[in-house]
């Protein structure tokens, strides 16, 4: 499935295995959409515990 760039609402989010969500979106030129985005709940830190 290709990648697209559009604006949309997030409708809702529900937890996924470990690290990952699926969310509902809005936009208004394809309307309701669900995505799964990958190692979004994975921490951002870079050295933790520093």
């Amino acid at each position: 499935m290709p990648r697209v760039k559009d604006s949309a609402f997030i409708i809702s989010r529900t937890d996924f295995g470990e690290s990952d969500l699926i969310i509902t979106l809005f936009s208004w030129r394809r309307g309701r959409i669900s995505a799964i985005c990958k190692g979004a709940k994975r921490s951002r830190r870079r050295f933790p515990g520093t």
